[in-house]
């Protein structure tokens, strides 16, 4: 079965008028690909904490959400702060709100990001309700991407800022101890700022001395330096002679010992990468080992005492330990790499188009982390299932290659996908998505369709064919006397019993299959035509032409939930139908006599507590709401998208 699960924010349900004393609460979480691991297989920024974990700001090009996430390694765990639960950091409809560029820390523990439309505050202690987002409507931020940042010793934060289709560029300065913000740009002159700079892209301060620093930022062939003592700027040569300073390397350019790493011109054509000591001395070390110093180096950082990391276009990590390079092999395939990072146990993270890994020092090899194996893998979620510890079963598509199912325990979630690298299980299957997904309550194992891929069943450890004779499945559910049935795509219901498949006849489309809590051995099936109550052998039936609600040349049903005692709920396009099998006789619910919210109705399930559950995906107002008691109550009318994953506690056996 197609499930159409759905986008909310989270609501609370009033139910006074209808019940009348302690109604229950109702709150919904939303789970997606932007908000759960590492957020998105981009991934720019990154910061590991003083326990060792990494602060890793990953995102969804085109969705536009993400954000950034803690990642605790001892109970494989993340930590989300996205912008779809967390709106300040930046609307999901304007590109690039949620996509940070780099992550640092202050004196006080506060982490400081630049986004790319601004700058964003995070305190560890507090959380989320912590997050504080400065931008072009609420400071003297250009509004540019905000590429890069360092934190000086007085606790200012410089940012250096690109100009964008949506904002302007140049050098940000924010004093968080007196609330002063200060900008250099196009066209000023302030403190002796260049006035033809348009923009910068990296950003790192030297500590002088005597007390003051230095602000060094650059881009391509331009380096301003920033005195604090003197606060006026100066623009270093850039004629193409022997020493000229073209630009830094990366993000974190200065080491433990205050040393100024960058690319300089060593002669004309030939370029190096040097570093500038506190005293002023320029010091020419050990050139990497990379096909060009000037433009073959992605990412860079500079730690420790004359120590380095950088990145090369083949997304090989190279180490310098202050007297040579050291290969530390490639933490991905391919190029566009982002981010580089170091712990105090030499454990190294890299970020980039293709998520983040970790190097192990005492092994050497690279730990990969990216939607497919930490993250829920998919914004259009087909089937959904959930087994009797509470974890949740979807099918779940990442793009060509890259698809199978995954299983959420409402933390941590696996991956069964080619891609999980160690960290899930394997989707042996020439197929890229898993249409299907069912727990069967009498053995325990997991039955998925992959597309055009027939049934199998998952035990924990293998798969196993079911032989079922159609490539493809609507729907899979289990009845009282654990047989598994299937509906089909075209004019096909089978159940399967002593390892064979026996017909039953059904027509039109499959829409939904589910068990028959009252009576042993029954399902309910619906198609566009029909729907169905039956064992194999007894059979209760109605079409669509049945109802003079509808008219059989243009109305069709959709899909059924079943109910206590032979009732059951199904939809159509002009309303919903409640229906009672032993005597036939149904009830109509539309606009024109209920306060049900349209037309277009899909019953998904029937809860424990009575409640039918039923979204309304096709009028004006998209809704869900529930009947109780035959009422309509409480319609949620905040619209939502199909096919995007949220999760309630409630398995009726339905497929």
């Amino acid at each position: 079965m197609r499930t159409a699960l759905f986008i909310f924010v989270c609501f609370l349900f009033s139910m006074s008028d209808v019940i009348p004393q302690n109604p229950p609460t109702y709150s919904w979480r939303y789970y997606n690909t932007g908000n759960t691991g590492i957020q998105g297989d981009y991934v720019e920024g990154i910061w590991i904490d003083h326990d060792g974990d990494p602060y890793i700001a990953g995102y969804t090009p085109g969705w536009e959400e993400g954000g950034f996430a803690k990642y605790i390694q001892a109970e494989n765990r993340w930590i989300n702060y996205s912008n779809v639960d967390y709106p300040v950091i930046g609307s999901i409809n304007d590109v690039g709100s949620s996509r940070i560029s780099d992550i640092e820390e202050d004196a006080n523990g506060l982490l400081w990001m630049a986004t790319w439309r601004g700058l964003l505050k995070f305190n560890p202690a507090i959380g989320g309700n912590s997050l504080e987002f400065w931008g072009a409507n609420n400071s003297i931020h250009p509004g540019g991407r905000s590429r890069d940042l360092a934190i000086a010793p007085d606790g200012s934060i410089w940012i250096a800022v690109i100009s964008v289709t949506w904002g302007e560029g140049g050098l940000v300065n924010y004093n968080p101890n007196t609330n002063v913000w200060r900008y250099w740009g196009y066209g000023i002159t302030a403190n002796n700022w260049p006035p033809l700079i348009p923009f910068l892209i990296n950003v790192s301060i030297q500590e002088k001395s005597n007390g003051g620093y230095l602000v060094w930022a650059s881009y391509e062939s331009i380096v301003v330096v920033f005195d604090s003592d003197t606060q006026l700027f100066t623009e270093m040569p850039h004629n193409g002679n022997s020493g000229d300073i073209l630009k830094l390397p990366g993000n974190d350019c200065v080491d433990d010992l205050q040393n100024l790493w960058a690319i300089r011109i060593a002669s004309p054509g030939i370029y190096s990468l040097d570093y500038k000591t506190q005293s002023g001395n320029w010091i020419t070390p050990v050139q990497p080992p990379v096909s060009s110093i000037l433009n073959d180096i992605w990412t860079f950082k500079a730690f420790g005492n004359n120590n380095a990391l950088l990145v090369d276009g083949n997304s090989v990590v190279w180490k310098f330990n202050g007297a040579s390079w050291q290969n530390l092999g490639a933490w991905k395939d391919g190029a566009f790499s982002y981010g580089i990072d170091i712990d105090e146990n030499g454990n190294i993270w890299a970020t980039g188009v293709g998520g983040a890994a970790k190097r192990n020092p005492q092994t050497g090899t690279w730990q990969r982390y990216r939607i497919t194996n930490s993250s829920q893998i998919d914004y259009w979620v087909n089937d959904i299932s959930i087994d009797d510890q509470e974890n949740v079963w979807m099918t779940g598509n990442a793009g060509p290659g890259y698809g199978g199912f995954q299983k959420f325990d409402g933390t941590r979630w696996i991956g069964f996908n080619q891609y999980t690298y160690g960290l899930g299980y394997p989707f042996p299957f020439p197929t890229d998505n898993t249409e299907v997904i069912y727990y069967r309550p009498s053995n325990g194992t997991v039955v998925i369709n992959p597309m055009f891929g027939y049934l199998y069943e998952w035990n924990g450890s293998n798969y196993t064919s079911l032989n079922y004779p159609n490539d493809r499945s609507e729907g899979v559910v289990e009845d009282s006397q654990n047989r598994l049935w299937s509906l089909g795509e075209y004019y096909n219901l089978k159940y399967y019993s002593n390892n064979t498949w026996t017909s039953v006849p059904f027509d039109g489309w499959g829409y939904r299959i589910c068990k028959d809590p009252s009576r042993p051995g029954t399902i309910w099936a619906s198609s566009g035509f029909q729907v169905l109550r039956t064992d194999g052998s007894y059979n209760f039936t109605r079409y669509n032409t049945d109802f003079p609600e509808l008219d059989p040349q243009s109305d069709l049903l959709t899909t059924v939930a079943a109910d206590l005692n032979g009732t059951a709920w199904f939809g159509s396009n002009k309303g919903l139908f409640k229906i009672n099998a032993a005597s036939g006789i149904y009830q109509f619910f539309s606009p024109s006599n209920s306060l049900i919210p349209g037309e277009n109705i899909s019953p998904m399930v029937v809860s424990p507590d009575g409640k039918l559950w039923f979204s309304n995906a096709g009028s004006m107002e998209q809704t869900l709401g529930f009947f109780l008691n035959s009422k309509p109550v409480d319609f949620l009318t905040h619209r939502f998208m199909i096919s995007k994953l949220r999760t309630f506690k409630m398995d009726m056996s339905c497929g």
